[in-house]
């Protein structure tokens, strides 16, 4: 860290004493036992929650606080803190605090590189109010940039122009030019900033995945997604005890009311009883059985819902301009850009690994064995059923440029509403195979793409749903 930022502990870390030893938890779930902590360390967490001064300074009043203290046990524990993503940097030139980085997830690195030539914002930086702070934020990048003055919002609002650390010297009369170089690399490393040629083109002009990106949709599926936040993910009833929960019924909306035909006993038996068995009797089964799911099971469950029955070829004279297909399961446009990805824990005559299913030729691509990014997976599926395990996982990752080549504005909404179409028929054709099926609610984008090696932005996790024998 070359420019003396100053630093706080993330108000996310909790910090709290247990016994002798001092207990420090990230929202992560994931914590750093100090075992009976010196008085100078104690003294380094209490200046960090308070914020203010720069690494030196905080060993320095650690010091005073712990006499003989050692200086390199308190700068590891200031390297731990920073390695846990645990620490925020404010630029605060003259003493007036003008903006604080914030780390987002695990893969935040802190951009330190000499300042040179031009710079521009990227077309997905966001400005918003969060609370009571303006901050700026991308889902290109891991971290949030608060501003804490106009003056700062105005300095990030010039970069929407090509421009130089000269260029904007003298735009804050109380920064100087270290000042303004390391408010450039701040907002690099909220991914929000990036350097440019001599045509004002950055490197996200020039890429293709990114291009047919559209702003809203690629914020939607950073943030909807474990990995590039760290916002709370799930149910955490947020206005619990403040706003009373919307009735499970709506109240009649009128007076002129008609009844509607209930069918008969025997009466779906007669139109095809199967069917409406299999339909009544869907649920999420989150237990799996003694026995493993079989090879036979899983190629009828694919092949019952995600082969291709047939491929269409594109045909721009008629007006065609992509290939499609047609599938078990519908999909918008017939594009169908969803890719089946297995995390294969147990199944009878498959082993444990990671694959990829080929709708076309109806077979699995041995991609890897399981490694620590396909245990990772597993186990967030493990938390995401209340710890309980299943024999596979199958991550749906979406091909996000084949739907945003023809769609504008609702790209993204409708690959979502592929993935639900998917996640009914996986729950009915499993139910008639009589599997434990379980589709769940989130999942890590991030984890995905070390486990796939795929990029982010062409082809990443929007679905998973655990299968079990039953």
């Amino acid at each position: 860290m070359a420019y003396p930022y100053t630093l706080s502990l993330k108000k996310s870390v909790a910090v709290r004493m247990d016994g002798p030893d001092l207990l420090l938890a990230g929202s992560d779930g994931k914590g750093v036992r100090l075992k009976s902590p010196s008085p100078a360390q104690k003294n380094i967490l209490t200046n960090l929650t308070g914020g203010g001064l720069t690494a030196e300074q905080l060993v320095e009043a650690a010091r005073r606080a712990g006499r003989d203290a050692d200086p390199a046990r308190l700068y590891y524990l200031l390297t731990v803190l920073e390695q846990k993503k645990w620490l925020c940097y404010t630029l605060a030139p003259g003493g007036q605090k003008l903006a604080t980085l914030e780390p987002l997830s695990a893969a935040f690195t802190l951009c330190d590189a000499p300042v040179q030539g031009y710079y521009r914002l990227s077309r997905f930086a966001c400005l918003r109010r969060l609370d009571r702070e303006m901050v700026l934020e991308s889902p290109l990048g891991h971290g949030r940039l608060y501003l804490h003055h106009g003056p700062a919002a105005a300095l990030a609002a010039l970069l929407a122009e090509p421009r130089s650390a000269a260029d904007l010297a003298g735009t804050l009369p109380f920064a100087g030019a270290p000042d303004i170089e390391a408010f450039i690399n701040l907002l690099q490393s909220a991914g929000a900033l990036f350097p440019c040629d001599g045509e004002g083109r950055i490197a996200e002009d020039g890429s293709p995945p990114l291009r047919q990106w559209e702003f809203h949709d690629l914020f939607f599926h950073s943030r909807s997604r474990a990995g590039r936040h760290d916002n709370v993910l799930g149910g955490a009833f947020p206005f619990l005890g403040e706003i009373p929960p919307l009735p499970g019924l709506k109240p009649p909306m009128s007076s002129k009311r008609i009844a509607l035909h209930r069918p008969a006993a025997g009466e779906l038996e007669a139109m095809g009883r199967e069917f409406f068995s299999v339909l009544n009797n869907r649920r999420s089964l989150r237990e799996r059985g003694r026995e493993p799911i079989s090879a036979k099971q899983l190629g009828i469950f694919l092949y019952c819902t995600a082969r291709i029955q047939q491929h269409l070829h594109a045909s721009p004279e008629q007006g065609h301009h992509y290939e499609a297909s047609l599938r078990p399961c519908a999909a918008g446009g017939a594009i169908h850009e969803l890719e089946y990805y297995l995390t294969v824990s147990r199944c009878r005559d498959i082993e444990p690994g990671f694959y990829h299913y080929d709708p076309r030729d109806h077979l699995l691509e041995h991609l890897s064995p399981l490694g620590a990014p396909q245990e990772r997976l597993l186990a967030d599926a493990r938390m995401a059923m209340g710890g309980k395990d299943c024999d596979l996982l199958i991550t749906l990752a979406a091909r996000f440029q084949r739907v945003a080549w023809k769609y504008r504005s609702i790209a993204y909404a409708l690959i979502m509403k592929n993935v639900g179409c998917v996640y009914q028929q996986m729950y009915l054709v499993a139910t008639a195979l009589n599997l434990a099926p379980c589709a769940l609610g989130g999942g890590d984008a991030e984890y995905f793409a070390q486990a796939s090696g795929l990029d982010y932005y062409t082809e990443g996790s929007v679905g998973e749903f655990a299968l079990s024998g039953r």
